[in-house]
């Protein structure tokens, strides 16, 4: 998914499931990449309109110094914001309460 800052609405749209040909953070972000190139978004939209995005809490996501994060912010040249991805806190909060109740 990817959220896009165009005043005065701001956006959020699934972009695509592609498969993800390596685990680390630069496999990761080429794949991010294809499946935004496939919607006809490239780095000068990202650039200009890229707003924030949402990942699981997985170290090659959101780690400190080459995640995923840290290269679609060198991308847009400027300081995006993180979120945690609401879904995924959610799914993890309903395993663990039936875990605690087997």
């Amino acid at each position: 998914m990817y959220r896009i800052q165009q005043a005065p609405l701001h956006s959020t749209h699934f972009t695509d499931l592609v498969p993800v040909t390596s685990a680390d953070a630069p496999g990761v972000n080429a794949t991010i990449q294809k499946g935004l190139q496939l919607l006809s978004i490239h780095e000068t939209v990202l650039k200009k309109h890229l707003g924030s995005c949402d990942f699981d809490r997985a170290t090659v996501m959101t780690g400190k110094k080459s995640d995923v994060a840290k290269q679609l912010q060198d991308i847009a040249q400027y300081a995006i914001c993180i979120l945690d991805c609401v879904a995924h806190n959610l799914e993890l909060a309903v395993l663990d309460a039936i875990i605690s109740h087997i």
